[in-house]
């Protein structure tokens, strides 16, 4: 499905503009979007090692870490990355149960955040001349609504993960860091989009925030790969970005942040699985 989806894209956009694309990128912009692979698994670390604590203070950073890495290379080959649930077998200290059902919850916390930005992302898309003002109010309107079910939220948080103790300084400190990180990989997008076209950054984050939403709500290829390149095709060709730039940009956005902690996190899957508690 995802190499179809490529292919497809490919044959549509055709080589050569994706190649003379590359040509006229701007280098300059492809370090910082590689160099904050760093604050982006780092965040993740530490929203992960943050909620294996919840359930055992004594995870070391290394049992995190690894647990944590080794989710790449098991959910490359599967649909909207659900293979990274593998984290609980590699937690020694915490029950698989409890461990899969914190992963969960840490991708829960971050889906919330994108579907917030998303939903201004389309809503400047759906409409370019509207005013800052009014994207700022619906911000504010939507931010509200968040924290108004904030308590709700943890309730059903807490319900979920069951002897699992989770406060309320345990979720705004859980959407802080899945903010922080979606900021990452949002940027990391905005610079690549800036890499091979000249566009305001305004509408280069609306098309990223847009593209991501309908990654996420569409877990349909192995590690997205195909939908977020279509999907930043075509809500980045609504802001003036050309297929091919667009393309290249969200390709290389899944070469950074996807395909590299893969490799890294490979050669730990030859290491013997902890025993289950």
């Amino acid at each position: 499905m995802a190499i179809l989806t490529v292919l497809f894209l490919v044959r549509d956009i055709q080589i050569p503009f994706i190649v003379d694309a590359f040509k006229s990128a701007r280098l300059s912009y492809l370090a910082p979007a590689f160099l904050l692979l760093g604050p982006n698994l780092l965040v993740q670390l530490l929203k992960w090692r943050y909620l294996l604590r919840l359930a055992n203070p004594n995870v070391s950073v290394a049992t995190a870490y690894k647990s944590f890495i080794i989710g790449y290379p098991l959910g490359f080959l599967t649909p909207g990355r659900v293979g990274e649930v593998g984290r609980a077998f590699f937690v020694r200290d915490i029950s698989r149960k409890t461990t899969a059902k914190l992963f969960v919850v840490d991708k829960f916390a971050t889906l919330i955040v994108i579907g917030f930005s998303g939903v201004l992302g389309l809503l400047f898309l759906n409409n370019s001349s509207v005013s800052v003002y009014i994207v700022l109010a619906h911000s504010a309107i939507l931010f509200l609504c968040l924290i108004l079910f904030l308590p709700a939220i943890r309730e059903k948080i807490g319900r979920f993960l069951g002897n699992v103790s989770f406060k309320p300084r345990d979720i705004a400190i859980l959407f802080i860091l899945s903010a922080l990180f979606y900021l990452t990989f949002l940027s990391q997008l905005v610079i690549l989009i800036l890499a091979f076209e000249s566009v305001d950054v305004g509408s280069a984050s609306a098309g990223a925030a847009a593209t991501f939403l309908v990654k996420t709500l569409l877990p349909v290829a192995a590690a997205d790969l195909g939908i977020r390149e279509g999907a930043a095709v075509y809500f980045c060709g609504q802001i003036g970005v050309g297929a091919a730039a667009a393309f290249n940009a969200a390709f290389l956005l899944f070469v950074i942040n996807v395909v590299t902690p893969t490799l890294i996190g490979l050669p730990m899957l030859l290491k013997p699985i902890p025993e289950a508690r």
